[in-house]
């Protein structure tokens, strides 16, 4: 199995008998831009999962575009069992409840959003980038080749671009983003440290046909990244074991 060959732990996985795996589906124009389809197929039983069966507490969940119902019972466990999460509603926005969207945006320690689906979130609820910051939540919006912003309490930060190669397919950089920028955050670098590595994960996406097809060392991923950043010697943390 591809997840296990790469080093992920699938113990909790259920298998949905005679279902399909979701599949998402995207059409990308000559710059990148995006209209993205999806069939649910085994996603449509999420919301009969929860956090409290899993074998472990977790540190932190990330709740991302998923069957909305699911989406509304992962805020609501989370809050119940005080376990922060991270909120990524995006190609969802458009379908979830507005109280639902709502109490996940208040209730989350970090929302991460691209610039498009963070305007669609502001108007589906009618809140603004001070709303959530005063209530202490990290906020993270990427805007394509134009990089990202954080804020956190009295912090901003304007995260580049890290450079790229090439660019052959954006599908997947988002989702690339937040993985490098989550690692960065568990070892508990700083927020634009985090940033930044985000935007390197993000551009080895950027650099290869697919979501998944390519792969790097983290030795690889700090030699690269200190061709443009002096970390001083911070990202020798990320090869370390969690």
């Amino acid at each position: 199995m591809w997840l296990d060959n790469a080093g992920v732990d699938t113990n909790s996985i259920v298998e949905i008998k005679d279902e399909f795996t979701a599949s998402f589906y995207a059409t990308t124009d000559l710059d990148n831009a995006q209209i993205a389809s999806f069939y649910p197929g085994a996603m449509s039983h999420a919301s009969k999962l929860k956090i409290s069966d899993l074998e472990f507490r977790p540190d932190l969940v990330v709740i991302s575009p998923d069957d909305p119902l699911a989406m509304r019972y992962r805020v609501q466990e989370c809050k119940s069992m005080q376990i922060p999460y991270l909120y990524d509603p995006s190609q969802q926005i458009v379908r979830l409840e507005r109280d639902d969207l709502y109490e996940g945006v208040m209730g989350a320690d970090m929302i991460v959003l691209n610039h498009y689906e963070f305007s669609l979130l502001k108007d589906k609820i009618s809140i603004d980038e001070t709303s959530i910051v005063d209530r202490e939540i990290v906020l993270v919006i990427t805007n394509g080749r134009h990089g990202s912003l954080i804020w956190s309490g009295d912090d901003y930060f304007e995260i580049p671009i890290f450079p790229e190669n090439e660019v052959c397919d954006p599908t997947g950089v988002g989702d690339a983003l937040r993985g490098g920028f989550l690692r960065a955050y568990a070892a508990g670098l700083p927020l634009d440290l985090c940033g930044r590595v985000g935007t390197l994960a993000a551009t080895y996406c950027l650099e290869q046909v697919g979501t998944q097809n390519h792969n790097y060392t983290v030795s690889q991923f700090v030699d690269r990244f200190r061709l443009n950043y002096d970390d001083e010697g911070v990202l020798d943390v990320l090869d370390s074991k969690m």
